[in-house]
């Protein structure tokens, strides 16, 4: 699992980039800010696929203000060849 947390009390952070241990996607777990936890749902609840920068991996989040974001990793099993 992967965690993500902003504790400012009012600056939302937007293309964070969040170092992740392998290449991938990532799907949200949890997050403080859906509606049944009295946020705003501004996290869209999609999978995060991971980019590449100087050969190390990331997601790119968008964190609002007083949110804490669980991911994990989603595993794409390889289609079985047709004999």
């Amino acid at each position: 699992l992967l965690f993500a947390f902003n504790f400012h009390p009012c600056q939302s952070l937007t293309n964070v980039l969040v170092p992740v241990p392998q290449p991938g996607e990532y799907t949200v777990e949890l997050c403080t800010d859906d509606d049944k936890y009295g946020g705003f749902h501004q996290v869209a609840h999609i999978p995060y696929p991971t980019k590449r920068f100087d050969g190390k991996d990331y997601v790119e989040l968008y964190l609002p203000a007083r949110t804490a974001i669980v991911l994990k990793e989603h595993v794409i099993l390889p289609k079985e060849e047709k004999k």
